[in-house]
């Protein structure tokens, strides 16, 4: 049985954090750190992307996390459910074209590494040559999504969550333990 972590109302859409998958229905894709967004009625198992959106939330949107982030998009014409590790950051996932169907008003980034636990190697930084987001040997994914938002989405609201899951240990986390149990993501309609 699933236990419910984290819940966030966003207008008339809930977004919730569950430890396992959780006992209702939703749709899922298999997450490949990509930048591939795909609508809803496209996403399944045999489907490889990291984001889903729908213009017609009837279903809940889930994706999986154990340190990257969780980006939900709410906006006049539907709502998504991102999973931004380092590789869709860096491929920009948050500005996908498929996503401007949307028309996004608001950002939430749910429970991820924070910056003081994101410890990166020097050769990392060669994956995102231009940021101004290292602090020292850690690497802010965060704030380089939100400058990504705020790049592409005009006056977009963003909020954050300040749980780091490498921290919390109710969260999974794979830099923590090398778990293979994810955080469920999920979208729903209110």
């Amino acid at each position: 049985m699933s236990k419910l972590l984290f819940h966030k109302q966003l207008g008339d859409y809930s977004f919730e954090v569950y430890d396992d998958r959780p006992n209702f229905d939703v749709v899922q894709v298999n997450q490949i750190h990509s930048d591939i967004v795909i609508k809803s009625h496209q996403a399944s198992l045999d489907c490889d992307a990291d984001g889903i959106y729908t213009t017609n939330l009837e279903t809940p949107l889930a994706i999986r996390t154990a340190d990257c982030l969780p980006v939900i998009l709410i906006g006049r014409n539907g709502v998504a459910n991102i999973h931004a590790g380092w590789r869709g950051v860096q491929s920009k996932i948050v500005q996908s074209h498929e996503l401007k169907e949307l028309d996004a008003y608001l950002a939430f980034i749910g429970p991820h590494i924070r910056v003081k636990n994101y410890e990166v190697g020097e050769d990392f930084k060669k994956n995102f040559p231009h940021s101004s987001h290292f602090e020292g040997v850690n690497f802010n994914m965060e704030a380089e999504i939100i400058d990504q938002l705020r790049n592409h989405y005009h006056n977009i609201e963003i909020q954050t969550c300040d749980i780091c899951t490498f921290e919390n240990e109710e969260f999974n986390s794979y830099r923590r333990n090398k778990t293979e149990k994810r955080n469920w993501n999920i979208i729903k309609r209110i």
